[in-house]
């Protein structure tokens, strides 16, 4: 009889780690079942989202960039009118010039009077001069690309229409995008995970 109760204990162990192994398997499909009825919406959504490219703080650097760039056109105004001041004929320039010559022409008659003037007037040239450099840069950054603001636009729309079919914020989508990916790492981690407790049920 010492047998045969050693066999019945066996066999009563086998029952209960198939029992659990069973129960086991009926939990991990209940849970993968839950989880795939997302699974093709999820995996368009991180498509979706890693085509468009989504970067930190974006909407706010391209809506303060479309500000700015509808403000180009005034801006590019001011500076023309400015850069005109300075270069033209009757500009800044050539009158700051044309102040140093008139005395460079006596000075050696100045007894040295003239040198503080011409040392300031020689000073404002080369400075007005940095401000000519500086507001042509400014004028080239302003009217550089004149499809920008139509390419900003365009963007901001992409990404606030993306963040409207998810009843969210711009700002919030990379966070959304990390969770249906960790989503989707455990209906693939849940796959393996269920292949190997239907391989235990059938040992």
């Amino acid at each position: 009889y010492a047998g045969l109760e050693v066999e019945l204990e066996k066999g009563v162990a086998a029952f209960n780690a198939l029992r659990m192994a069973e129960e086991a398997l009926d939990y991990a499909r209940a849970e993968l079942e839950q989880v795939r009825a997302d699974e093709d919406f999820m995996r368009h959504v991180v498509e979706e989202m890693e085509t468009l490219g989504l970067k930190a703080d974006e909407e706010d650097t391209l809506a303060a960039e479309r500000r700015l760039l509808i403000l180009a056109v005034r801006l590019v105004g001011s500076l023309s009118e400015a850069l005109d001041s300075l270069t033209s004929e009757d500009g800044a320039q050539i009158a700051l010039r044309r102040s140093e010559r008139a005395l460079e022409r006596s000075v050696d008659y100045a007894v040295g009077r003239f040198d503080e003037v011409l040392f300031t007037l020689q000073r404002a040239g080369a400075e007005a001069m940095e401000a000519v450099a500086l507001l042509e840069e400014l004028n080239r950054e302003f009217n550089g690309d004149p499809a920008r603001l139509a390419m900003v636009e365009e963007r901001l729309f992409d990404l606030r229409s993306l963040a409207r079919k998810h009843n969210t914020v711009v700002s919030a989508l990379p966070a959304l995008h990390e969770e249906f990916v960790e989503r989707l790492a455990k209906i693939d981690s849940g796959e393996n995970k269920l292949s190997e407790l239907s391989r235990a049920v059938k040992v």
